[in-house]
C-alpha cells in the first residue's frame, strides 16, 4: 500500500485497506470468540483472535489515515495509542516485514466507545425530506456558480488576423471547383485523407487534413474549391497536388467552401 501511495494511485490503496478491513472482519466472524468463551473462557484460540484481531484493527487505524484523518486518531484512542506522526506508516511497514507485533502481548487498550454512530431506519420521510433539502440547496448553488461564470466568460477567441495582402498576392492564386471522386483515410495518420479529385480536365491526387471532421463515404461526389496551382509537396510518402479550401466555425468545425454554381471550371 505504501508503493500505491507514493505513486498517488489512491484508488488501488483504498482498495487493499477495504481487503484487509474485509479479511479482518472475516477473520473474527469465522473463529467467534465469543461463541468459544461461553464454554472456556481461558481457550488459547479465544487469546489468539483477540491479538491477531488487534494487529489488524492496529494496522487500519494507520492505513485509514490518508482516507478518514478524523476517524485514525479515535481509532488509536480505542488501543490507547498515541497520535500518529511523520514517519509512522514506514515505521509499521517495517516492523510487518521483520514480523513483529504491531501491538504487543500485554497492551492495556482504552475504554470501548461506538466509533461511528448507528444509522437507524425510519418508517417516516423525516430523512428523505432533510436529503431532499441539501440536494436542492446544493443545486441552486451549483447553478448561481454556473451563472456567475457564464457572466464573466470572455467572448468567444477570434482567430488573430494574419498580414495584410496585395491584390497581386491573391491574384497568383489559380482556385478551380473540382468533385472527390474517391476518399480513404492514410494509414498511421488520424487527420489525413487521401483524396482522388476531378477538375474536369484531370484528376488528381490531394491529402487533406479532414479526417476528423469528414467520414471517407461521406464525401464522395462533393463539389469542392481546390488551390490548383499549389506546389506538390509530399504528406505520408504521398504526393499531393493542390489544397481544399475550408472554413472553420466558432467550434472549430471545419466546412467545405462549396462553389455557387456546379460545373464551373474556376473562379474569378
Amino acid at each position: 500500500m505504501g508503493r500505491e501511495l507514493d505513486n498517488f494511485s489512491f484508488k488501488q490503496a483504498i482498495q487493499l485497506f477495504l481487503d484487509i478491513s474485509s479479511w479482518g472482519n472475516t477473520y473474527l466472524q469465522d473463529t467467534s470468540p465469543w461463541q468459544i468463551w461461553k464454554e472456556d473462557p481461558d481457550s488459547p484460540v479465544v487469546k489468539e483472535c483477540l491479538f491477531v484481531s488487534l494487529q489488524i484493527v492496529t494496522l487500519l487505524s494507520v492505513l485509514c489515515e490518508p482516507f478518514i484523518p478524523f476517524t485514525s486518531p479515535r481509532i488509536r484512542a480505542l488501543l490507547n495509542l498515541p497520535p500518529l506522526e511523520n514517519g509512522d506508516l514506514q515505521g509499521v511497514f517495517d516492523k510487518l516485514d521483520r514480523g513483529e507485533a504491531l501491538l504487543p502481548a500485554g497492551h492495556r487498550i482504552g475504554e470501548a466507545a461506538i466509533l461511528f454512530a448507528k444509522i437507524n431506519d425510519r418508517k417516516d420521510n423525516s430523512r428523505l425530506d432533510i436529503i431532499n433539502k441539501q440536494k436542492e440547496k446544493l443545486e441552486a448553488v451549483v447553478k448561481a456558480e454556473a451563472a456567475r461564470q457564464a457572466a464573466q466568460a470572455p467572448a468567444a477567441a477570434v482567430a488573430e488576423a494574419k498580414a495584410e495582402i496585395q491584390y497581386d498576392d491573391f491574384s497568383k492564386l489559380d482556385l478551380r471547383t473540382a468533385t472527390i471522386l474517391h476518399a480513404e483515410r492514410v494509414p498511421k495518420a488520424d487527420k489525413l485523407l487521401k483524396l482522388t479529385v476531378d477538375l474536369g480536365y484531370e484528376q488528381r491526387t490531394v491529402v487533406s487534413g479532414i479526417a476528423l471532421h469528414y467520414e471517407p463515404e461521406a464525401i464522395i461526389g462533393r463539389q469542392i474549391v481546390l488551390v490548383a496551382n499549389l506546389a506538390p509537396r509530399k504528406l505520408m510518402g504521398i504526393e499531393s497536388k493542390g489544397m481544399i479550401l475550408m472554413a472553420e466555425d466558432a467550434d472549430g468545425r471545419l466546412g467545405f467552401v462549396s462553389p455557387l454554381t456546379a460545373g464551373l471550371t474556376g473562379l474569378r
